[in-house]
């Protein structure tokens, strides 16, 4: 079950907060998410993707071999962002400045995908979603990984929303 957690505990700025909505269609608009794992080590580790939203959950694919997949080996719990920066609010001074922006933040779990049907529809989710043809994709050498979000929290600034 996933949790949208934008009152009471969630956020600081209430005003701020997006609707469930406006978050699952922020996710579906944006075109690269960042994903934040810890290795073994303990050390964070940030990689952005292409993504795309399937149910609840978003699909990426990595390399077969590397330090991202190595960490949700390791661990699968991770730390899902997309943001979009839409220009600088001046202020009389700079320490007053803002941004208008939308963010969605979700922590998750990383499972990686065997199934050969699911590794398929889930990589052809990811070629529509960036305009390509549908094909039989290659999986040879690619890993695709679902992360099902659990907690998930959106912002936004906008003038328009004041």
């Amino acid at each position: 079950m996933i949790e949208i957690r934008n009152r009471g505990r969630g956020l600081r700025k209430q005003d701020r907060a997006m609707t469930e909505d406006e978050i699952w269609g922020f996710l579906r608009e944006a075109r690269i998410a960042r994903v934040a794992t810890t290795g073994p080590d303990g050390w964070p580790y940030v990689v952005p993707f292409h993504y795309a939203v399937r149910g609840t959950s978003v699909v990426i694919h990595c390399a077969s071999d590397g330090h991202f997949l190595r960490n949700v080996q390791s661990n699968p719990k991770v730390c899902f962002e997309v943001d979009e920066a839409l220009g600088l609010i001046k202020a009389d001074r700079p320490c007053d400045w803002s941004e208008e922006y939308r963010s969605v933040v979700a922590f998750g779990e990383a499972r990686i995908l065997r199934d050969q049907g699911e590794r398929q529809e889930a990589l052809s989710l990811l070629v529509a979603r960036y305009g390509g043809e549908p094909v039989s994709l290659e999986l040879s050498g690619v890993e695709v990984v679902e992360i099902e979000l659990k907690v998930v929290t959106g912002k936004k600034n906008s003038r328009l929303s004041r």
